[in-house]
């Protein structure tokens, strides 16, 4: 299950892989539905949505718990649950406040509704309110032991400040949905565009033939394709050659039009590899392609130079900061690679989907441990000849980036226009794909 769509095994970027245990998972949960679909023919059962919660199932556990609100009335568990859901599945995150508020004003409630419901007015760019909130989650001497909770909290205390310089001085953009031909109520994103034949990649978890829903409640992922014409994008179409019954998704593009495909398969996972093409939109694996390949550790994204002789990606690998960061290694000889250097940009938190500009000056990436509007957000980090390091991150800034989570991003070859990915609430569903124009 790639979706989080970021980093495998992502944070929000949370992936379970489709390993022989979880097959064996999918199985029980045949069972489990089976056995409690009679009961939930009489009522809903809450101890069934909170198994799906758990699971990641978000859309099924939201469906259950909204028929025991029915059934049952008010509940402050209910409510902390399915406001839960939407913030962590981002179906509708700006849904979540409208729960989280019941269930704060309801005397039995979880300790931890503040925090939460300081993350769901995020979503609605009320900073203040969410300030005060993640203030008063921070100074509950209940929740003591709660150590990690209460550190994010002081954190996003700071960040909400950042959050509201950043709305205070919009960027001039557009921002353009693609439309119905490219994007569905299902979540769409990772654009690749292959500017010499305007042919753009992305990855999906739409539903096709011969293909169910995982333990998420989501299909699994795919890569399409279509073609930019003089009106407009065609209806997007599959890479069958590439896509299998399990998961794949788009992770790199280079200039020669080879792509790399991130795979999650029951055998195989965690790490990128290379695709060339044979002939128009027909690729075969290029299983010399090694550069990456390490059975402990997971790889995201990749980025690779014109010319073929550096690679940018995002790893968790060792030597970094922690959690995913952003790592260079550059080819020696034909058969030869320099040993991994992570960026002077990482954190102790997450980095991913590195990309540079054509002079290679300007590295464009994500992360959600720098200062921002919450979650994930897009930076640039311009290259100092001088020190040799690249100098201070610079966000984005709203509207390119929102309290959801802004994780990649594919610019034109003229740095005017680019492609991006990620949740609105004007868009389609879930994830969408989205052209930012620069004014």
């Amino acid at each position: 299950m790639l979706y989080t769509y970021f980093f495998p095994t992502f944070t929000p970027l949370t992936t379970c892989k489709l390993t022989k245990q979880n097959t064996i998972f999918i199985g029980l949960l045949t069972i489990l539905s089976t056995t409690f679909s009679a009961y939930s023919q009489a009522g809903p059962d809450p101890g069934l949505a909170k198994y799906y919660y758990k699971k990641g199932n978000y859309p099924e556990a939201i469906r259950i718990y909204n028929q025991a609100l029915k059934t049952e009335g008010e509940d402050a568990q209910h409510n902390y649950y399915i406001g839960l859901c939407y913030l962590k599945s981002e179906i509708n995150p700006q849904k979540a406040l409208q729960y989280f508020n019941i269930a704060y004003n309801q005397s039995k409630r979880k300790k931890t509704i503040p925090f939460y419901l300081a993350k769901a007015h995020m979503h609605h760019l009320n900073y203040t309110e969410a300030k005060s909130y993640f203030y008063e989650y921070s100074k509950d001497i209940f929740q003591i032991l709660n150590f990690k909770l209460k550190k994010e909290a002081k954190r996003m205390i700071l960040l909400c400040d950042d959050a509201k310089g950043l709305l205070a001085q919009p960027v001039d953009v557009e921002i353009v949905n693609l439309g119905d031909k490219i994007n569905t109520e299902y979540p769409d994103y990772y654009p690749y565009f292959f500017e010499k034949d305007s042919t753009l990649f992305f990855t999906t978890r739409r539903p096709k033939k011969g293909t169910g829903l995982e333990f998420d409640g989501l299909y699994q992922s795919d890569i399409f394709y279509d073609v930019l014409k003089e009106d407009g994008f065609e209806v997007a179409k599959e890479m069958d050659k590439i896509n299998t019954k399990l998961d794949e998704q788009m992770a790199g593009l280079s200039s020669d039009r080879k792509i790399y495909i991130y795979i999650d398969h029951i055998n195989e996972y965690g790490n990128i590899h290379e695709y060339i093409e044979r002939e128009p939109n027909a690729y075969r694996r290029n299983k010399d392609f090694v550069v990456l390949s390490n059975p402990k550790e997971l790889t995201a994204s990749v980025y690779i130079s014109k010319n073929g002789n550096k690679i940018y990606y995002s790893s968790n690998a060792k030597g970094g900061k922690g959690g995913y960061d952003i790592f260079y290694r550059e080819k020696l000889s034909t058969t030869g690679w320099s040993v991994p250097k992570s960026l002077n940009i990482n954190t102790p938190f997450d980095e991913g989907f590195p990309f540079l500009s054509p002079d290679e000056k300007t590295l464009y990436f994500c992360s959600n441990g720098l200062p921002g509007m919450g979650g994930f957000d897009l930076y640039k980090s311009e290259w100092n000849d001088a020190t040799q390091t690249w100098g201070e991150p610079v966000n984005l800034g709203y509207p390119i980036n929102t309290p959801s989570d802004e994780k990649f991003i594919w610019f034109m070859s003229d740095m005017k226009s680019a492609f991006i990915s990620g949740y609105r609430k004007e868009g389609f569903g879930y994830s969408d794909i989205y052209q930012v124009i620069f004014k």
